[in-house]
């Protein structure tokens, strides 16, 4: 434990220091004022006093002690026992050996250390909690990064390390988002597979997925907001809004070229025809996501982080969409052609 200590007491100093981090404290305190209590087998034997009564009489000098209860008007009283001063002299506390009162170096010996007051298990190991508190400003993305950075130079191998509280929440909600973001995609990528009856156009649709997260990246930084579980919800919340604009797109080129019209041709018109509905959808919801980022009262950094994913996200992936996604559809098909010949 004094190893252990040494390590916690050296991450709280840095915490400390580097104030990304704030009021970083550890559990293990080695410093607390304790005694230890050592029974004298032969006395004890002699005396006829047994441990439970040294506890007891320890308990009463030192904090309280409930010694009794009594009924009066159908309530119930405790009694306890108090001390009238507390002294750190356990050597002066008594106890009753065949009705008289023998002090308890009679049956113990006492002596002082200086040790922790409780001593942790964690998977039967040997365990200290640093608690530390985010600083303003932080996000707990950046306090992760920050964690693991310090714990690498600070902590010896041999030490096992593991994040608690609001960390290990948001380590397993990035664990359970990338499970999640997969998903998304493979069941919309399964679901135009089935509309298109195959399998180019719909990864030519999802090529707008990472055109938008880009832009809700992009506007996290900007605002200086970190990931969490509502950016998230953001992020997979744009895969059904932005996929949207490539099925305009593809699908209208599809069409155009089932009637004959060159590929070239068949871009130009759907990026001209279609981009009025693009920006019409992007309107509606950049313009009912507003509200999560300006509003205020409870809860309101849960709903901005959602609606600046969502803004950032639909305006910067229309935009590249409206320029990208056509460059895509058209070099896509012409490698197929030439392919297929």
């Amino acid at each position: 434990y004094e190893d252990l200590d040494a390590v916690a007491q050296k991450l709280v100093a840095v915490l400390d220091k580097d104030k990304v981090l704030i009021e970083a404290r550890s559990d293990l305190d080695m410093n607390e004022k304790a005694y230890t209590i050592s029974m004298l087998r032969e006395s004890q034997a002699l005396l006829g006093v047994d441990e439970k009564t040294v506890s007891t009489a320890i308990q009463a000098f030192t904090h309280r002690l409930r010694a009794s209860e009594f009924k009066k008007d159908g309530q119930r009283y405790n009694v306890f026992l108090e001390p009238d001063v507390v002294s750190e002299d356990l050597n002066s506390v008594y106890i009753t050996a065949f009705g008289e009162s023998v002090p308890l170096a009679t049956v113990a010996k006492v002596k002082k250390v200086i040790k922790a007051p409780v001593l942790k298990h964690t998977n039967q190991m040997r365990t200290a909690h640093v608690f530390a508190s985010l600083s303003p400003g932080q996000s707990l993305s950046d306090a992760k990064v920050y964690l693991d950075k310090v714990v690498k130079e600070n902590v010896p191998k041999e030490f096992s390390v593991s994040y608690e509280g609001s960390m290990e929440m948001h380590k397993k909600s990035s664990d359970t988002f990338l499970l999640l973001f997969l998903a998304g995609l493979v069941f919309i990528f399964a679901i135009m597979a089935i509309q298109f009856e195959g399998i180019l156009d719909p990864l030519i649709i999802l090529f707008t997925v990472p055109l938008a997260c880009i832009g809700g990246v992009f506007m996290l930084w900007i605002s200086g907001t970190g990931t969490n579980l509502y950016t998230q919800v953001g992020m997979l919340t744009l895969i059904g809004l932005i996929t949207k604009h490539g099925i305009l797109l593809t699908e209208f080129v599809g069409q155009k070229r089932s009637h004959g019209i060159e590929l070239k041709e068949a871009v130009f018109m759907a990026t001209r025809l279609r981009f009025r509905p693009i920006i019409m959808t992007t309107a509606a919801m950049v313009l009912g996501a507003l509200p999560l980022v300006w509003g205020s009262g409870a809860g309101i950094e849960a709903r901005a982080s959602i609606g600046l994913v969502i803004v950032g996200g639909m305006i910067f992936g229309t935009i590249l969409t409206l320029f990208v996604l056509p460059s895509v559809i058209y070099s896509v098909h012409m490698i197929k052609m030439r392919w297929s010949r």
